[in-house]
């Protein structure tokens, strides 16, 4: 319960700070939790961060719908970070790029069961097309670009490789 709440607490400094000026003295403090408990849990803040995501941002980016396609992933995905404009800004304030790099993590995951019957020049393709895309989604958050969900997926369509676009139009049911 103490690590969830500790979790919880990161959560609700992102939506308030960026994430290189919350410390572990705060996080602690802020979910009165002692030192030897936070520690018991986790090595670092970056650690928090990542049980964090995986806690409540993976959940509402992948809904584990055994049907989901990529198309409405990405929608799920831009519409949570459209309405969350300041957390998603503060979570990419981190150096190491954490959020970026689950992401990517994420969706390489996610893409397994497609990356089974992909040549290597496909998967390739496809591992530097989500590289591509996160880099350039944070670009646009950083710098306040912001995009509606369906200008977003139109342009991720678009600059998609032609021998992927299936995963784009996989198990998809609208085009809404």
């Amino acid at each position: 319960m103490k690590k969830y709440s500790i979790s919880k607490t990161l959560y609700h400094l992102l939506h308030k700070y960026p994430y290189e000026s919350i410390t572990v003295s705060q996080i602690i403090k802020e979910s009165h939790t002692s030192r030897s408990t936070f520690y018991r849990y986790f090595n670092d803040k970056k650690d928090v961060f990542t049980d964090m995501y995986y806690q409540f941002i993976d959940p509402i980016f992948y809904n584990n719908k055994t049907s989901q396609s990529y198309y409405e992933i990405c929608k799920n995905s831009i519409n949570y970070s459209n309405q969350n404009k300041q957390f998603f800004l503060n979570m990419l304030e981190d150096e190491n790029n954490t959020l970026v790099k689950l992401l990517y993590n994420r969706n390489i995951q996610y893409f397994s069961k497609w990356t089974t019957h992909m040549t290597l020049e496909q998967k390739n393709l496809l591992y530097i097309y989500l590289r591509g895309t996160f880099l350039t989604s944070m670009i646009w958050f950083k710098e306040g670009i912001f995009k509606s969900s369906n200008e977003m997926l139109y342009l991720f369509k678009k600059a998609m490789p032609e021998s992927l676009i299936h995963i784009f139009n996989e198990n998809r049911k609208t085009d809404k």
